[in-house]
Formats: C-alpha cells, sequence, structure tokens
C-alpha cells in the first residue's frame, strides 16, 4: 500500500538532509504559548438595567426637585402674604362715621337764635339741603298729602333753619286741612324754646279757631313760662265763642302756673 507521506520523503530526502534546523527562539515561542486573554463583554441585559437605574436616579432627583421647588414656592407665598399683612395698612375712615360739617339750625328743646349752628354729617346736608328747597311746597294748596308728607319730612330731618320755620308759621295760621296744621305745629312745638318760635306760636293762637289746633297750642304754650302767653290764655278762656274743652285746657294751664 502506497504511503503519500513516505513516496514524499524518499523523493526529497536530499533536500531535507541538506536543510538545518531553525534556531530555537524561546521568547516566540512564549508568545505563542501564551493566550491571548479576551476582553470580557458584560451580558446587554446588565448593561440595559443599568440604564434603567440611572433614568431612575434621574427622576427621583428631578421629583425631589419639582418637589422642593413647589414647597419653596408655597413657603415663600405663605412668607410674602404674612408680610404683606404685618405691614401697616393706611386706615380709612369708616363711611359710617359722621362727616361734620357746619350748618344753621337749633336742636328740638334748646333755646337760642334759630340760626345757630351745630355739627351734622354731610350725608344728612344734602339731604337738609333738598327738604330745603321743597319747603316752599307747602303753599301747594291742589294736595292736602303732600304738604302733609312734606312737614312729616321736615320732621324726620332733624333740620331747621328760619327761613322753614316761618313757613311752617304760615302753614300753621293758613293751612285749611287741620292735619297739616296739627303737623305745623308738632314740628314747631319741639323748638318752642326758640325765641323766634315762641312768638310765632304766641301769635297763631290769636288768629286761630280752629278747636283741635287751639287744643294743642294751649298745651304746647302752657309748657312755656311766659307773661305774653298767661295773657293770651286769660283771653281764651274768656272768649264766649272757645270751645269749652278749650277752655278747661287753658284753665287748667293758669291754675298750675298759679300754684308754683
Amino acid at each position: 500500500m502506497n504511503d503519500p507521506l513516505k513516496d514524499f520523503v524518499e523523493r526529497n530526502r536530499e533536500e531535507f538532509d541538506q536543510l538545518d534546523a531553525p534556531q530555537f527562539n524561546l521568547d516566540l515561542f512564549k508568545k505563542q504559548k501564551e493566550v491571548p486573554v479576551q476582553q470580557k463583554t458584560k451580558p446587554a441585559f446588565l448593561q440595559i438595567g443599568r440604564w434603567v437605574a440611572a433614568a431612575a436616579i434621574l427622576l427621583m432627583v428631578g421629583g425631589s426637585f419639582l418637589i422642593f421647588r413647589t414647597s419653596s414656592t408655597k413657603h415663600l407665598n405663605t412668607q410674602a402674604a404674612a408680610t404683606k399683612k404685618a405691614q401697616p395698612v393706611q386706615v380709612v375712615p369708616d363711611l359710617k362715621e359722621p362727616v361734620k360739617a357746619r350748618v344753621a339750625t337749633v336742636a328740638p328743646g334748646r333755646s337760642g337764635d334759630i340760626t345757630a349752628s351745630r355739627n351734622v354729617d354731610l350725608a344728612q346736608v344734602s339731604k337738609n339741603v333738598y327738604v330745603a328747597e321743597k319747603v316752599d311746597q307747602l303753599t301747594d294748596s291742589s294736595s292736602a298729602s303732600n304738604r302733609l308728607a312734606l312737614i312729616l319730612e321736615i320732621d324726620k330731618s332733624g333740620y331747621i333753619s328760619e327761613h322753614m320755620i316761618n313757613r311752617l308759621a304760615k302753614t300753621l295760621e293758613r293751612d285749611g286741612n287741620s292735619n297739616v296744621r296739627l303737623a305745623a305745629l308738632n314740628v314747631m312745638g319741639k323748638y318752642k324754646d326758640d325765641a323766634h318760635v315762641s312768638a310765632l306760636l304766641i301769635k297763631s293762637l290769636n288768629s286761630q279757631n280752629d278747636p283741635l289746633v287751639q287744643l294743642e297750642l294751649v298745651r304746647v304754650l302752657g309748657t312755656m313760662n311766659n307773661a305774653t302767653v298767661d295773657d293770651r290764655l286769660y283771653a281764651l278762656v274768656n272768649d264766649p265763642n272757645t270751645l269749652d274743652a278749650v277752655k278747661d285746657e287753658a284753665y287748667m294751664v293758669l291754675m298750675k302756673e298759679n300754684k308754683q
């Protein structure tokens, strides 16, 4: 059986005999023996896990920053609000507080000049001006209810002037409606201690022929300490045209004064 390797050696024996063995190189041999250490590659799932962990950390840091920023903003807003509350605020005067002004008037039940002045608030002043401008409507003969309403408005305002008193005195003396005259007398009676008002009331008693108004006039004048009043009461008692009820009232006033 032919051996190809043997045949090859036999054919080239001469060449094999002439060749020298190469010089042994120990360093090269060691290098060839050393197996190169392959760098271990980390599994892909480990790398993905690290990316996920890094992303989670970033989210946590970002969320914490947002929470901290929100809390800081709320805290700053709270501090700003507290600081704002703590700062002194200019006190605006309450509108309910009356702003005083000088107005010509006289208070009910007080003696003195009818034009004496006292303090009232500005809102009331405006209303008083409105009432004072309407007082001339007391001469309107078309409606007794309108005249009565105006007198009640004057009484409610608490404001009076000499012009208004004069208008009321004319109403007391000349108005054709008993209720209107009694309303005018009621307002004037609140200022009876004023010299001008008392003079007008006494004058009205001279010309008054309405028994109801006469009776009320006697009651008002009976509270006044005035010699002229007494003279008028005596004249009223002795007048045969005076109603008995009016005479009795006048007589009672005179008796009370005589006992004092």
